[in-house]
């Protein structure tokens, strides 16, 4: 987040900022609520950003709605998340 800022207040010239914070940057949602970051440009994509689901051995999950009534997580405890990981979690697997 802080290059997102950096770039958008021409402190920095060039930074490398992950995919899904540009896309909350450029359109003033979530942590940039109402600050829309509009000079903005991506120059390359360097890898894609996938969330990989892992479950122990012999879980007996079909579907996702099979996953409404598990424990769930997506860090290590005391692991920091990166600002958009919980939501990208919370939207592919339909939880509240």
């Amino acid at each position: 987040m802080f290059n997102a800022a950096a770039l958008q207040n021409g402190k920095l010239e060039a930074g490398l900022v992950a995919a899904d914070i540009v896309h909350d940057a450029c359109h003033g949602v979530p942590t940039f609520e109402g600050k829309v970051h509009d000079r903005l440009r991506v120059a390359a994509n360097l890898c894609p950003e996938n969330l990989h689901l892992v479950m122990p051995a012999g879980a007996t999950i079909e579907n996702r709605a099979g996953l409404g009534a598990k424990r769930d997580g997506i860090a290590a405890l005391g692991v920091p998340l990166h600002p958009g990981a919980e939501r990208r979690y919370r939207d592919v697997v339909m939880l509240k």
